[in-house]
């Protein structure tokens, strides 16, 4: 790498650490008062526009990371075009999706992945990227169906079943009569929640549970960092008050017991 593009690299990679800290201060966990997230966004914005005038291939992904943290799809999309109309690079579109991903429109995201994986050649990072996608949301049989034979095929190590949309919760739902879209509508939700809050640095853990009378999905919510106990009970008691309004996901929130500790 040149030193001029060294030097791009390096304030992309400030910029990023400073779009991680405004993530925070718009988060349910770091919330910050207007006036503080007012004056970092505006300065991370000087910056960007800074960038973009000497080098638009960095300055444009700095500000789809703007976007991402400002959760401003419209942005997002208008850098990411921006983006596109300079350059045509992998790097574009995996940090589209990550961003799509991370402003809680994950499908969309899943659709960028679809296309990137099932080209020729296929690219690999897209490939684990919706290996992880379809294992979070639960999307089983899109795993089995287009991903498998993929994996196989390109000699990949496939990815153990210890996940949301393992087998295990898959024989769970048959026997139940729910269909694993289902599944995938809750977790959806789940999702959405986790981006309208920006909470993130999580693992779903997921597994079926049962006692003498009944048997169901625990969906454990577990974060990277240790976190204000009072501040976790409220977002369970915020994460249940908006699923009971979900009255589409009655039949499905009676067997999914979601909890973040």
């Amino acid at each position: 790498m040149s030193e001029p593009k060294l030097a791009y690299s390096e304030k992309l990679d400030e910029i990023e650490h400073q779009c991680e800290s405004l993530t925070r201060a718009r988060g349910f966990f770091g919330k910050q008062d207007e006036f503080t997230i007012h004056r970092l966004t505006h300065d991370i914005e000087n910056q960007v526009t800074k960038l973009i005038s000497s080098a638009p291939f960095f300055g444009y992904a700095a500000e789809m990371m703007l976007a991402t943290a400002c959760n401003d799809k419209t942005r997002l999309d208008r850098a990411y075009s921006d983006s596109c109309s300079y350059e045509v690079n992998e790097s574009v579109d995996l940090n589209y999706a990550v961003g799509l991903r991370m402003t809680g429109h994950i499908m969309d995201a899943v659709k960028i992945l679809e296309q990137m994986t099932f080209c020729s050649p296929p690219s690999l990072k897209a490939l684990r990227n919706l290996i992880d996608a379809y294992q979070y949301l639960g999307m089983h049989e899109e795993y089995i169906g287009k991903l498998e034979p993929l994996i196989m095929r390109l000699n990949l190590t496939p990815l153990d079943e210890n996940s949301i949309s393992s087998k295990e919760v898959l024989r769970f739902f048959s026997h139940k009569n729910v269909s694993i879209e289902k599944l995938t509508e809750f977790n959806l939700f789940l999702d959405s929640f986790f981006c309208r809050n920006q909470v993130g640095n999580l693992t779903v853990q997921s597994e079926t549970v049962s006692d003498e009378y009944e048997e169901w999905i625990s969906h454990l919510v577990v974060f990277d960092e240790k976190h204000d106990p009072i501040k976790v009970s409220e977002l369970n008691d915020l994460f249940l008050e908006e699923l009971m309004d979900q009255e589409h996901l009655d039949e499905i929130s009676d067997l999914v017991v979601t909890r973040f500790i």
